[in-house]
């Protein structure tokens, strides 16, 4: 009898026991469920905050640009690095953002779709619901962020563009020098963006290069060197008709300048031409690195001429035919002229060009506009 009575309050204790560590275990467990799941609405909040004001930024900008003439530089230089810091920080919330919707979408799939006819347990239907509603609200605002990150990156380029144009506008006016720190400061903190912004146009070019077949950039420098070879021809052939036909003096000299000019012009041009067509086999260049390509292809017709010409007025190589009243020594002392001047006159355009392409701040349009002048 005493040891039934014992065995039965042995029992009754660990049967207690038992129950008590379980619901000590579940206390816990939804404790933590709620630790974690309390803090999801207030980091909801605040993100939806943060886009809020994000979009508040973006339409005052706007509506202060629907009125620029009333903008001074310093006004468009304080919208731009608002729009830059708020296309900054609108893309660190869309970064934020995409790992926990990647995470929902593995939890979502994981629960899997309900069979027709079947009636889900009530616990994977209210997590399924859970889940659905967490994931809509996390896509709303992964795709917001992502939108103003555009916009303000639009934004930032357009008060860019305004800048430029208004210091185009002031050329004659007073502005900050070179030799100052404002300019510099200025120029230390837009450098960085500009020269991703040109980063990009060069890397959109090289991603482009594969689509080109291998036997176009192999045919493509015979082409070029064929076309030069012809012109080449052709314009011997030209001079030796003005030998025989065309007395000597200064109308045949002037005669042989005019085909000087167009032979370079022509080969240097047509080159051009050819390295657009291979760069942008597919036309699937990116509206502002084919058109940066179209601006080189063009300098390149403007370094040819200035080639031609310089070689034309020297002739270093042929006194007879040189039209300036130049001695010998001093042309064969500037024979090397014509290509410094080429190729000084194709990097200067070219680089007004990227600048513009790439649509840089203005301290760094004013650094390459003094480069170019010196």
């Amino acid at each position: 009898m005493p040891s039934f009575f014992h065995r039965f309050i042995y029992r009754g204790l660990r049967l207690l026991g038992a129950s008590l560590f379980s619901a000590l275990l579940a206390a816990s467990a939804l404790a933590a469920g709620a630790a974690a799941q309390s803090p999801a609405p207030s980091v909801s909040v605040d993100i939806d905050a943060s886009l809020d004001r994000i979009r508040q930024q973006v339409d005052t900008a706007q509506r202060s640009l629907a009125d620029s003439d009333k903008l001074g530089d310093a006004d468009l230089q304080r919208l731009r690095a608002g729009a830059l810091a708020a296309q900054q920080q609108a893309a660190d919330i869309a970064d934020q953002l995409a790992p926990q919707l990647g995470s929902l979408d593995a939890r979502v799939a994981e629960l899997g779709t309900p069979a027709a006819g079947t009636k889900e347990a009530p616990d994977v239907a209210s997590q399924r619901t859970l889940l659905t509603r967490s994931r809509g609200t996390l896509d709303g605002q992964l795709k917001l962020a992502r939108l103003l990150a555009i916009e303000n990156t639009q934004l930032a380029a357009q008060l860019g563009t305004l800048r430029r144009s208004q210091f185009q506008a002031r050329l004659g006016e007073r502005t900050n020098s070179i030799l100052g720190m404002a300019f510099w400061s200025e120029l230390r903190e837009d450098l960085p963006t500009d020269l991703a912004r040109i980063a990009k146009l060069g890397t959109d070019l090289t991603v482009a290069a594969p689509n080109t077949p291998m036997a176009a950039w192999l045919l493509a420098p015979f082409i070029v060197i064929g076309i030069g070879w012809a012109i080449a021809w052709v314009r011997s052939g030209l001079v030796r008709r003005l030998t025989t036909r065309t007395p000597p003096g200064r109308l045949r000299r002037s005669l042989h300048a005019l085909l000087v000019v167009l032979q370079w012009t022509l080969s240097i041009g047509i080159a051009g031409i050819v390295l657009f067509g291979v760069l942008d086999w597919k036309n699937t260049l990116p509206d502002a690195p084919a058109k940066l390509l179209g601006v080189f292809a063009s300098v390149l017709w403007l370094g040819g001429f200035v080639f031609g010409l310089s070689n034309a007025l020297i002739c270093a190589s042929r006194p007879s035919w040189r039209l300036l009243p130049m001695p010998d020594a001093v042309a064969d002392s500037v024979r090397a002229f014509p290509t410094l001047i080429a190729l000084v006159s194709v990097a200067t355009w070219l680089a007004e060009r990227v600048t513009s392409a790439a649509n840089v701040g203005l301290s760094t349009t004013v650094a390459v506009n003094c480069v170019v002048a010196l």
